[in-house]
């Protein structure tokens, strides 16, 4: 099993698939749930540890069908997730080239999932 920080567990969803090709499985709510105490769960903070299946890893942008976003001047990952029918860990997690996700730059292009 492998201990990860709670970051990891919003960029898990219990609707993906795995992708074709030799990537390890993605992780998924019910298998994260099955190896973790449930009052674990429960409620979960930034820095709380939690265990993950052997194998699993992160969510790339190869894993969920993308369209690219220029920022736009002011913009910021949450009002750009909720624009776009989509969470700030989604963003995150598939545009992990953002080595600051609170710093966007305008005209910088990032992935945005598509619904």
């Amino acid at each position: 099993m492998v201990v990860v920080a709670v970051a990891l567990l919003a960029s898990c969803d219990s609707q993906l698939e795995q992708p074709s090709g030799t990537l390890p499985p993605l992780v998924t709510v019910a298998a994260i749930e099955a190896v973790n105490d449930p009052a674990t769960l429960a409620v979960i903070h930034p820095h709380d540890t939690i265990v993950l299946p052997a194998g699993a890893r992160r969510l790339t942008s190869a894993d969920v069908s993308t369209t690219a976003y220029v920022v736009q001047p002011g913009d910021n990952i949450i009002d750009i997730a909720k624009a776009h029918s989509t969470r700030p860990a989604e963003l995150l997690a598939i545009n992990n080239k953002l080595s600051a996700p609170d710093v966007l730059r305008a005209g910088e292009r990032i992935l945005i999932p598509r619904v």
